[in-house]
């Protein structure tokens, strides 16, 4: 899966970075990311005095030179900050998602709220994740044709436009809940209002594909 293959990347890195005296935070809340990285937020930064490091993982095949270029172009000026790339080595003939109908994403959007009628949020929040790569691979295919880790495809919308900041720093809670829920690991118990905020962003998301589609 694109997410471990991320994960074990991001875990070797911080090892490494620790033990050379930094201070490392991997899928960082924007709080904690100077103001001139605006929307972008890294996969990673390590930090110690006057000396910082945004890491972003990226896929050759997926991503171009144009992405690199943007990246760079947020640290011009800024000496105590630079950026470090880190590539992947996912096989270049990996499959392109197959996007679902609108009509699909519907259900998976109303099932995501039966479930939270019935008060099973950890379920429903799951499941809403799966409708929210759904709407971007259709608003975003180019961006969005394989699998996507939870923290590009909200960075990725979120810089795009198609989600508010609020809602990005909303989302980005959401998915340390969903992460923890996919991988077998403990977290804070899922709660309404974070499966209602879910169902908030794809009913809108939905209504800008439906205002997108001819």
């Amino acid at each position: 899966m694109i997410a471990s293959v991320e994960q074990d990347l991001l875990a070797n890195l911080s090892s490494d970075l620790s033990s050379q005296g930094y201070e490392v935070f991997v899928q960082p809340r924007s709080q904690l990311l100077p103001s001139f990285f605006g929307s972008y937020v890294p996969d990673m930064v390590a930090r110690r005095e006057g000396d910082n490091i945004a890491v972003e993982v990226m896929d050759g095949d997926r991503e171009g030179t144009g992405r690199l270029a943007e990246l760079s172009a947020i640290f011009a000026g800024h000496p105590d900050w630079k950026l470090k790339i880190v590539g992947t080595t996912r096989s270049a003939s990996a499959s392109v998602l197959s996007a679902l109908t609108s009509d699909e994403i519907s259900d998976r959007i109303a099932e995501t709220e039966r479930l939270a009628e019935e008060s099973r949020f950890g379920p429903a929040l799951v499941y809403g994740w799966s409708a929210l790569e759904a709407l971007g691979r259709r608003l975003m295919p180019e961006q969005f044709g394989k699998p996507q880790t939870p923290r590009r495809l909200t960075s990725v919308l979120a810089e795009a436009g198609w989600i508010t900041p609020t809602q990005a720093d909303q989302l980005r809670r959401i998915a340390e809940f969903r992460n923890a829920i996919v991988h077998g690991t403990n977290a804070p118990a899922v709660t309404d209002q974070d499966t209602a905020c879910l169902v908030t962003v794809l009913r809108d998301l939905q209504k800008d594909l439906e205002a997108d589609t001819p």
